[in-house]
């Protein structure tokens, strides 16, 4: 090993002389020479000393290109990147489980940031949504009342162009949730584009009427009403859906409760936009609302139908208490005393 180490030294030595030479180096000949005589004069001396050194013997060179942490064993662990769980790379599944965790905290203030970006990757996966999840992503975005001013981020206005674009049967409540967030978020110079939108909800709900309670269908109809949209199908399949709730109350064991006062004031006005002359439902709520905070509103309704309410019909009499002819009711017999005997 040390033989060959001088001979690369001395092989290098010579070739810086040679190139020297012949770039005419002449002034430093002397310098050279020394240099020369100084190399072979430490191959000579040198190899024979550190053959000493080590013993006689040659060993492995005492250095290594490693570090002083050579004897550290690192550990490499493969990290999983779960990109589809950061929100801005986030996949369906990622959108919709946000959605609904902001749903059920309501109270909890978000950055700005955060509805930005979920708005943008909502927007760029709505083809990706059914009715369902659409719904919800509007819920999300209306409980805590976002409003985005950049057009890029119109988040209501893509939902309403994508409802339209749908195919299939939507569930009921997904109609009654998309109608009520359009209507109050979208803009007014856009009324166009939500009457299309509520005509298409009604329909859908017309063919979904069992899976809706007798409130969700007044609170619809309500909806188109107030946009002026005239649907004369969907106002026959809820009044006969209230029609049977106010007669047959329901029984413990119902899901759906009775209605307040006020929603049926609100159904009698929804069913006079609508001019829908159902006499018997009409006479139902008159009767349901008597007394009430909304019987105003059920009475202007009938005199917008031109309806005049009926005057209550008497009671029946009791049997024992039954006049027969010739008998005025009210009259009692005299007791026979001794004079009326004599």
């Amino acid at each position: 090993v040390c033989q060959l180490y001088f001979f690369c030294v001395q092989s290098d030595t010579m070739r810086v002389a040679g190139v020297l030479q012949r770039h005419g180096a002449s002034s430093s000949g002397g310098l050279l020479g020394r240099g020369v005589a100084a190399a072979l004069e430490w191959k000579q001396c040198g190899a024979s000393e550190l053959c000493g050194a080590c013993g006689g013997q040659q060993q492995r060179r005492p250095f290594s290109t490693d570090g002083p942490f050579r004897y550290i064993k690192p550990k490499f662990v493969e990290r999983k990147k779960h990109f589809n769980e950061v929100l801005i790379f986030g996949d369906r599944r990622k959108l919709l489980d946000t959605a609904q965790d902001v749903l059920n905290d309501r109270g909890r203030e978000f950055p700005r940031a955060f509805w930005e970006i979920l708005a943008k990757r909502c927007i760029q996966s709505l083809h990706l949504f059914n009715a369902l999840e659409l719904a919800i992503i509007a819920r999300a975005f209306d409980a805590h009342s976002v409003v985005l001013k950049r057009p890029d981020l119109d988040i209501y206005g893509s939902i309403a162009s994508s409802v339209l674009q749908l195919q299939g049967r939507h569930p009921g409540v997904a109609n009654v949730v998309l109608a009520d967030v359009l209507s109050r978020r979208l803009p007014v110079y856009k009324l166009s584009l939500l009457q299309d939108i509520l005509r298409k909800l009604g329909r859908q709900a017309a063919d979904s009427m069992w899976e809706l309670s007798a409130s969700h269908a007044v609170r619809l109809l309500q909806i188109l009403t107030e946009a002026a949209v005239q649907d004369p199908a969907l106002c026959s399949r809820i009044g006969g859906k209230l029609l049977a709730q106010l007669r047959n109350n329901p029984s413990p064991h119902e899901a759906a409760p009775l209605m307040h006062p006020e929603e049926l004031g609100n159904a009698a006005a929804a069913f006079a936009g609508q001019n829908q002359r159902n006499l018997e439902l009409l006479r139902e709520l008159e009767l349901h609302t008597r007394g009430t905070v909304a019987a105003p509103l059920v009475l202007e309704s009938l005199a917008k139908l031109g309806i005049d309410v009926l005057p209550d019909e008497p009671p029946d009499l009791p049997l024992e208490q039954q006049a027969f002819l010739g008998e005025q009711r009210g009259q009692q017999s005299e007791p026979v005393t001794g004079m009326n005997a004599k």
